[in-house]
This record gives structure tokens, C-alpha cells and sequence, in this order.
């Protein structure tokens, strides 16, 4: 997944002249600077703005300069397929912020290749050890179990039908 900055010459843009390109992260920012024509130095006192982005992955774009923005970009690169695929969602769901998760590396996070809430309550019962299948399917109901797991916001679906559980 791209993340995509507009990024122009703020002076130009304030006197009405839109001076800027669209960028793929990462991309330097001395690149960027000088693809825009932004004087970059500390004695240069010229500035850029971010004016549109394309961001599948959820990054916090309107809250971070452009450095960061790589950073997170490269970082991302590193998490599992499941959760580089569902990252909006998991950043939404609030379970922890952009930089646990990359510190942790997702481990917080189990994927359950679950495609309904009875799936994901087969899935989650099964972890707790052997039990004799044929009981559990006569005395338990996976289906309002699972269903209960997904009210009480301990797993979000993703994207792809899959169910995500926090775990940290």
C-alpha cells in the first residue's frame, strides 16, 4: 500500500501560484524540497504544505511532518500481511497508538481466518486446549460466543472477512 503526498511551495501557494508534485513515500525531503522549489536551509525561511494525500494505509498524516511520514512508511513495510492489510481498522479500533504497534511489531495482534462470528468463536475456543469435539458441538454455541467476542470490541473484522483480536 502507497502512501501519496501533494506537497507545494507554501509562499508560492498563499500568493496564488500551486507549485507542487505528488510524492510516493518514502521519499527524502530534501528531494521533495527541491523538487518544489523550497529553499530547505534554516536561513532560508521558505515552507511547504501538504495539500492531498492518498493514504490506504491510515497513517496520521495531518498530524505528522514528512520525516515521520517515512519513517512510518518504511516501518509498516515490516508488520504481517494481515495486519499491513487491516491497519486503518486497527488504528481506528484505538487498541494502541501508530508507535506501539510498530514497536511491537503487530505481536499484539492475533488474525483468525474466521469469515463469520461463529468461525471466530471456533477459532478462539479452540486455543484453550482439547476438548472432545463432539461435546462441544452438542453443549456449545460457537455462534453466540463469537458473537459476544465481536460486541464486546476484543476483535474488529478486516477488510478480507478475516477477524483480528488485540491481545496486549
Amino acid at each position: 500500500m502507497e502512501t501519496n503526498l501533494f506537497v507545494a511551495n507554501l509562499r508560492k501557494y498563499n500568493g496564488g501560484i500551486t507549485q507542487g508534485e505528488w510524492f510516493t513515500l518514502p521519499t527524502p525531503l530534501d528531494e521533495i524540497l527541491e523538487a518544489i522549489g523550497v529553499d530547505g536551509s534554516p536561513s532560508g525561511g521558505e515552507e511547504y504544505v501538504v495539500l492531498d494525500y492518498e493514504n490506504p494505509c491510515g497513517l496520521p498524516v495531518s498530524e505528522c511532518d514528512i520525516e515521520q511520514l517515512n519513517y512510518y512508511t518504511e516501518a509498516i513495510e515490516n508488520l504481517d500481511y494481515h495486519i499491513l492489510e487491516n491497519l486503518p481498522q486497527i488504528l481506528e479500533a484505538g487498541y494502541e497508538s501508530l508507535d506501539d504497534l510498530l514497536a511491537n511489531g503487530g505481536e499484539n495482534y492475533i488474525v483468525y481466518e474466521a469469515q463469520s462470528e461463529e468461525e471466530l468463536g471456533v477459532e478462539v475456543f479452540g486455543q484453550f486446549g482439547t476438548f472432545d469435539e463432539e461435546t462441544l458441538l452438542r453443549y456449545f454455541d460457537y455462534k453466540s460466543y463469537g458473537r459476544d467476542l465481536a460486541i464486546a470490541d476484543q476483535f474488529l473484522q478486516g477488510g478480507n472477512g478475516n477477524y483480528i483480536g488485540f491481545v496486549g
